[in-house]
């Protein structure tokens, strides 16, 4: 299963982890585990985006899920210049202690 639709994750309840990504500032998208793997969250043909991390947290407040993740990726100013890619990235990954 490479995408994932909002009405799919019922089926799959309790979700072992729900993988939050920051890719911009007030831009986010969420990736769902299923068994080993991450899938994208899709509305409809193209990738769930949310603008807050409230927004994430209401969509999921009816579900049960065992843990919410924030990560924030590499920084992407080494590209913009035309520099090699730094040998510290800068990754972010956190745990959200939400209530379920």
């Amino acid at each position: 299963m490479d995408k994932l639709q909002f009405d799919q994750l019922i089926s799959l309840q309790p979700l072992k982890r729900v993988q939050i990504r920051s890719i911009d500032w007030s831009l986010y998208q969420v990736r769902v585990q299923t068994g080993d793997s991450l899938v994208l969250l899709y509305a409809g043909k193209a990738p769930a985006r949310f603008n807050s991390l409230g927004q994430i947290k209401d969509k999921f407040e009816a579900l049960q899920v065992d843990r919410f993740q924030l990560v924030r990726d590499c920084c992407s100013y080494d590209e913009m210049v035309g520099q090699p890619e730094t040998v510290f990235p800068d990754f972010l990954e956190t745990e959200l202690h939400w209530k379920p």
